[in-house]
Parts: C-alpha cells; structure tokens; sequence
C-alpha cells in the first residue's frame, strides 16, 4: 500500500497539477482558456506541460473538435474520476487543518488557496513521510527503533521530518518506561486513510 500511495503521489503532486486536477472536479470540462482564466498566475508554458503530462498518466483526457475555429476541450478520464472523493477529502482536511493548526500555506501555484487539498499534499509527499507514517501506524517507536527500522534515513533527517510531522500535530511524543517514543495519534490517522485511499486508487484504477 505504502508503494501505491508513492506512486499516486507522484503523478499528482508535483507544480500545478492539484490545481488543474481540482478546477476539472470543481468545474467539469475545460478549455486552455479556461484554466487561464481560474488560474492566471501559470504560465502558457507550464500550462500546456502540466496538462500534457496528466494526459500522458491517463488523468485528463484532451479531446478535439473539428468545429470552426477548432476547439480542445480537456476532461477527467475515468482513471481520474477515480480521484474526485479523494481530492473532496483532501480539500476537507486541508481547511479544517488550517484552521486548528494556524499555519500559512502560500503558494505561487495555488492562488487564494483555491486548491486546499494541496495542504495534506504538501505535508505527505517530501521523501521519508510515508515511511515515517506507516512505521507508526500500529505502534509507538523511539527514535533508535524507526532509525533501524527505515532503510536509508540518516539521524538529521528523521529528527527534522519528525519535527515537522509533530508541528503539522500528525505525531505525538509520549513516555514509556522512561523512553521517549513516537506515536500517529488519531488526528494522524486521518491523514493515514486518505494516503491509504490514494493507494488504491493507484492499485485499482491505474
């Protein structure tokens, strides 16, 4: 599951692509100007790339009408349909998150944080999260144990993605016969379903 979620993370997440993939399940079919005009901040460049490269993962599909002057109308495929509730979620998780946590997420491209499925985003996709996560989604480790247990962390890493999962309030510290451990606490497990349903998401439709 965690690999899935790796891979469904990876054809998502990148510059852009939340907030064309939002606008096309917020606003149906769209044409180029379309997107230029719900998203004015990207460029005609990184339009046209973002959208070739979600065509190319099976995500949007960009059809052609021979109408005069011509027109490309781009839409989710079924492929990306698949992602509608997960991306509702997200975007759910990300507002109330912003709210208890008091956090800013300013981004070049998410204008007025008109995409907040990029919050969670944001948190679980820089390399090690996932690993961190699924190490802690039965059970409490110290340090010493997810340092062994993760192949390939090093000691400066782990403790600065664990500070930060422990700021986003995704893990908690707690005591246990004097040993300090880390633990998903239960707004963490959240977090955990949503990565679970990206995972199969990927497993199953793609």
């Amino acid at each position: 599951m965690k690999e899935d979620a790796k891979i469904a993370l990876s054809k998502i997440e990148s510059k852009w692509k939340p907030v064309i993939i939002y606008n096309l399940i917020h606003y149906g079919a769209q044409r180029y100007t379309d997107f230029k005009k719900s998203i004015p901040e990207i460029s005609s460049r990184m339009l046209t790339l973002k959208l070739h490269e979600l065509t190319k993962d099976g995500i949007i599909e960009r059809k052609h009408y021979e109408t005069f002057p011509p027109k490309v109308v781009y839409s989710l495929s079924e492929k990306g349909q698949g992602l509608n509730n997960i991306f509702i979620k997200m975007n759910k998780w990300g507002e109330q998150h912003l709210q208890g946590i008091k956090l800013g997420y300013p981004h070049e491209d998410n204008p007025n944080n008109q995409c907040l499925a990029m919050v969670p985003l944001d948190i679980i996709k820089p390399k090690w999260v996932l690993d961190i996560i699924f190490q802690l989604k039965t059970s409490s480790l110290s340090f010493k144990q997810l340092l062994a247990d993760i192949d390939g962390i090093n000691k400066r890493i782990l403790s600065l993605t664990l500070r930060k999962l422990k700021t986003e309030a995704i893990i908690s510290v707690i005591y246990s016969q004097g040993e300090k451990k880390y633990c998903l606490n239960s707004y963490g497990h959240t977090i955990f379903f949503i990565i679970c349903e990206l995972g199969y998401w990927n497993k199953e439709v793609c």
